[in-house]
């Protein structure tokens, strides 16, 4: 005697006519893909917004009046107070960075100078940056004895 032949077959098919369906359907079906939609639809703002943010942190455009802790105005071959210069501090963990740019005309040309300099407090990133000097041979920011950042006129003048 075969002892296989002797166990139940289980190849055979069951009838599942009469399960229920795994998938929703009808208004479930709908309230589904609206709540999956919604949370796409949320998740793209929220991406959005943090980026429009962190564009306007590294470009300085974060920087307000009240950071401001220096401005002066230059001339240029072009005329009277034709270059411009705002130091600015921007808070980070570790204090305050702290970061220039040069106004060019009235063209909204700007020259971006980056971080020149950090400071513990804004008193000290004013007494340290808050000079602007405008020499023949470019801007000075800051007191010579302690680091003052330099730019080279022809780097201001490199808009042309």
């Amino acid at each position: 005697m075969d002892p296989l032949k002797s166990l139940p077959d289980r190849t055979s098919t069951l009838d599942c006519g009469s399960l229920p369906s795994a998938r929703p359907s009808g208004p479930i079906r709908r309230t589904v893909r609206r709540l999956i939609g919604l949370a796409i639809k949320l998740t793209i703002l929220f991406v959005s917004v943090w980026v429009a943010w962190e564009i306007g942190n590294t470009t300085g455009e974060s920087a307000t009046l009240e950071n401001t802790i220096a401005m002066s105005w230059g001339d240029g071959k072009d005329g009277p107070a034709f270059y411009g210069c705002r130091v600015y501090v921007v808070p980070t963990k570790h204090g305050l960075d702290v970061c220039a740019r040069i106004l060019i005309d009235t063209n909204n040309y700007v020259h971006d100078c980056g971080v020149i300099g950090h400071a513990a407090t804004r008193a000290d990133a004013v007494e340290r940056w808050g000079t602007v000097m405008w020499r023949p041979d470019g801007v000075h920011i800051g007191r010579d004895d302690s680091g003052a950042y330099f730019l080279p006129q022809s780097t201001i003048e490199a808009h042309r």
